[in-house]
């Protein structure tokens, strides 16, 4: 006999990481969210429910559909730790306005003028 999930069986890790996700949709349908991660909608629903977490390959892809930090999102789904990723912040006071701006232009399609 098959047992169904309930709420009370959900994963805190995946209830914790769905509703990370949920900062970056919006008003994105389970569909448009399951394009961006190129995965079936049924399997976003069980994530966003908190009862099944996303494998790290499918937390990558969602973050990049989403234009979110990968890595910012495997500590989301508990693949990583902050301590894991507690690298040093580089010192951008020296870097060029225009090369920021590309920087920021390549990382969401934007082109620069």
């Amino acid at each position: 006999m098959t047992k169904h999930r309930h709420a009370e069986d959900a994963d805190p890790v995946a209830v914790a990481f769905a509703t990370y996700i949920r900062s970056f949709t919006g008003d994105l349908t389970l569909a448009a969210i399951a394009a961006r991660a190129h995965t079936d909608t049924a399997l976003v629903s069980r994530w966003f429910s908190g009862l099944v977490r996303p494998s790290a390959g499918s937390v990558i892809r969602l973050a990049i559909g989403l234009n979110a930090n990968p890595v910012e999102a495997l500590v989301a789904a508990g693949y990583l730790t902050v301590a894991e990723v507690d690298l040093p912040l580089m010192d951008l006071s020296s870097t060029p306005t225009a090369a920021l701006l590309a920087e920021v232009a390549r990382r969401t399609d934007v082109a620069v003028a």
